[in-house]
């Protein structure tokens, strides 16, 4: 069966990304149907932080078993329940969902976490998205 190939990239001042697709020869699919995937859903990719109003810290970055979460401002009022942790691959799949403790740093393990970057979002219960960025695994 014919692989082809996938070619990716980032446009960082535009915060895009693009992929394409090709057969073993390099020809695109010209048509839906011809060993390709339409894509129906767009997951959004998030912008860097402002470290500056960070709550929380993450650390060490680049992570190799585990990830660090350290709580770093206690005057903000923050969820005691339903704060969490979300990885997200370069597809923007969700690959790790973590609980986090809103007043002592979290140990979270990511040794089984393939290496490359990921987007993170901290999340609080009704709250929505507390903070948002990139860490990588080694």
């Amino acid at each position: 069966e014919d692989g082809g190939f996938i070619f990716s990239g980032f446009n960082h001042s535009l915060q895009a990304a693009w992929q394409v697709r090709t057969d073993s020869e390099g020809e695109l699919c010209s048509y839906v149907g011809c060993d390709s995937t339409i894509l129906t859903t767009v997951n959004e990719i998030p912008t860097f932080s402002d470290k500056s109003t960070d709550t929380f810290s993450l650390s060490p970055v680049p992570a190799d078993k585990v990830l660090h979460v350290r709580p770093l401002r206690q005057e903000h009022p923050m969820p005691e329940e339903g704060l969490r942790i979300l990885l997200f691959d370069a597809n923007g799949r969700e690959v790790l969902d973590h609980g986090l403790n809103a007043r002592q740093e979290t140990t979270v393990p990511v040794g089984h976490l393939v290496a490359g970057p990921y987007a993170y979002h901290i999340i609080g219960g009704l709250s929505g998205i507390i903070q948002k960025g990139w860490v990588a695994k080694r």
